[in-house]
């Protein structure tokens, strides 16, 4: 969702919008963890315990990645990929 833009300040500081505020529970005070990609295209505030979930969740998807690569693997037929697979005569 957008919630608008803000402005950088000289000091370095950024207003939260009111209604990002509001919606989730910000207060003054309140710890936001802060994650940002490295090409440098963003970087995104969490709460303490949305980051555990999204740590949680990729951790999930981490593990069904790795089930499939698994299963894959194993279904592999003799002599790998590339190996042309028709039969010799």
């Amino acid at each position: 969702m957008f919630y608008g833009s803000v402005r950088l300040s000289s000091k370095g500081q950024v207003v939260i919008p009111q209604r990002v505020r509001e919606e989730f529970g910000l207060k003054a005070g309140d710890q936001l963890i802060v994650l940002g990609r490295p090409d440098q295209a963003g970087f995104a505030l969490l709460k303490p315990e949305g980051f555990l979930k999204v740590q949680q969740e990729l951790a999930r998807v981490q593990a069904q990645l790795e089930a499939v690569s698994s299963a894959v693997a194993g279904s592999a037929p003799a002599g790998g990929p590339g190996s042309g697979g028709a039969p010799r005569e």
